[in-house]
């Protein structure tokens, strides 16, 4: 900022040097008046960077209560329908096969070509899980955890669901840390945050209770045929799995991430959590560096119970005009009750061929 001090001090100089006589109290006023007319620049430069930085806030919280708004929208509409969102059939994509979310059903090269260049920021954590491995159960545990609360997150998971947005502007205005979500395989995680050792959680589950658990979720969704059953389910879906590069490629991918990141990746077990839930969210949080995690991890224990998630937690969808819960049974062993013994003869064929050499086992019971 220019100001015209020099010019006083030249002035003071002059004077001096040539003799003029002039007051004293004439130079003091005249600094004076310079001085407070820097103040008063200063004060409009300040009052002008406040007012914009303002102005930043005000837009992310309109983008924000317009997105919430949205969402409104949708769940009201979804009372007269079946859904606000269709999840069947899939989308096909070079040898396997995308949720028909909008941004797949467009241009499902671009959207995982966004993905891979996002660019995270470093308190970002990533949760990667295959579908119905609980992804939500662990959404909330790791908010409540991140932000040493018991308080449930009041927003949706589909709001850092990195595989159904178009883009990834909205997470700008999202406070952090965000977690951020995909069912992708480790190879299409962005590139940065797996580069400069950020955050990821990797959760699975045995695969028979997750078919299961998928199965189930899918009836009454858009697009799902009325009459659609365990049965053809298990043809297209289990024998024919390439949802997301299917859930043996998914595995065997994560794992061998695993033994590569051994200190930015945690792997975590639907089954040991339900089991052992205080052992699991111990070890969740000190992988998080969360402090002081004794009182925490027992009272996130008892608020992320599966009850409790079930009572208090919705989907942002109807399925057949009624609220759906995003948490439908939560146990070990219900798989029992699908497959047939011909059906598990051929799955556990499937997943010995298939994961021979992989250092890794599930509760079935």
């Amino acid at each position: 900022m220019k100001t015209d001090l020099p010019n006083i001090h030249n002035a003071i100089k002059n004077v001096v040097l040539n003799g003029n006589r002039v007051s004293l109290q004439t130079l003091n006023y005249q600094l004076e008046e310079k001085l407070q007319q820097l103040s008063k620049r200063a004060h409009c430069r300040s009052t002008e960077i406040k007012q914009a930085e303002l102005s930043q806030r005000e837009t992310k919280i309109r983008k924000r209560e317009e997105e919430v708004k949205v969402r409104e929208r949708m769940i009201e509409d979804s009372k007269n329908a079946r859904t606000w969102l269709k999840v069947f059939p899939l989308v096909k994509y070079k040898d396997f096969t995308l949720a028909p979310w909008p941004c797949n059903e467009e241009n499902p090269g671009k959207h995982l070509q966004l993905l891979k260049e996002f660019d995270s920021w470093n308190s970002d954590i990533m949760l990667c899980t295959s579908p119905k491995s609980g992804t939500h159960w662990l959404h909330e545990i790791i908010y409540m955890l991140s932000r040493q609360t018991t308080e449930y997150c009041p927003q949706s998971l589909f709001t850092t669901h990195m595989d159904m947005m178009g883009d990834f502007d909205s997470l700008e205005s999202q406070s952090e840390p965000r977690i951020l979500h995909t069912h992708l395989p480790f190879s299409f995680l962005p590139t940065k945050h797996v580069e400069n050792g950020r955050k990821i959680v990797f959760v699975n589950r045995n695969p028979k209770d997750r078919h299961v658990s998928l199965y189930n979720f899918l009836l009454g969704k858009m697009g799902v045929p009325e009459d659609y059953s365990w049965n053809d389910y298990f043809d297209e879906m289990v024998l024919h799995d390439t949802l997301y590069k299917g859930w043996f490629n998914y595995t065997k991918e994560f794992l061998e991430a695993v033994d590569k990141n051994p200190t930015n990746i945690i792997h975590l077990l639907y089954e040991d959590i339900l089991k052992n839930p205080t052992k699991e969210l111990t070890r969740l949080a000190e992988f998080l560096e969360i402090p002081k995690i004794e009182n925490l991890v027992a009272g996130v224990v008892d608020k992320c119970s599966f009850n409790k998630l079930k009572e208090n937690k919705v989907m942002p969808f109807r399925v057949k005009g009624k609220p759906s819960s995003l948490f439908r049974k939560g146990k070990i062993g219900d798989w029992k009750n699908w497959f047939t013994v011909t059906q598990n003869e051929q799955f556990d064929a499937i997943y010995r061929n298939e994961m021979k050499n992989v250092n890794i086992s599930f509760s079935y019971e």
